[in-house]
């Protein structure tokens, strides 16, 4: 049973997985809402987390398997519908199916360090 690699919500029934998307890694570690998901987590919390910034958007960025996600999660991430509808069908046929790393580790980087700052900053 799938689970949203965004908030960990079940995906479970048709109904929620005809609802719900697969997207690449870039559409996801290059949108600054996933970032200020994560940097919301208690993990992230400590000023001094930013740290470790660098090596979360390396290991992240170099994801290639897709990415689950929810109907509420997918609001907030811009992406082909239709497309990230095929990627489920591709996955049921071969699970082991990738879509790629980001290939723009720079522009991920960059959005993790202002949802860093927007988040921190809210916070002072």
């Amino acid at each position: 049973m799938p689970v949203c690699d965004i908030c960990g919500k079940k995906i479970s029934g048709v109904d929620d997985i005809v609802k719900s998307f697969i997207l690449t890694t870039t559409e996801v570690v290059e949108n600054i809402s996933y970032w200020k998901y994560v940097f919301s987590k208690p993990e992230w919390a400590s000023d001094n987390s930013s740290i470790l910034i660098p090596h979360a958007v390396l290991k992240q960025a170099s994801l290639t398997t897709g990415w689950w996600v929810c109907q509420s999660c997918s609001s907030d991430y811009s992406f082909n519908a239709s497309e990230a509808q095929q990627r489920i069908i591709e996955s049921s046929k071969n699970p082991n199916v990738t879509y790629g790393s980001s290939k723009n580790q720079a522009k991920a980087s960059e959005v993790a360090l202002k949802a860093w700052d927007e988040t921190h900053d809210n916070k002072k």
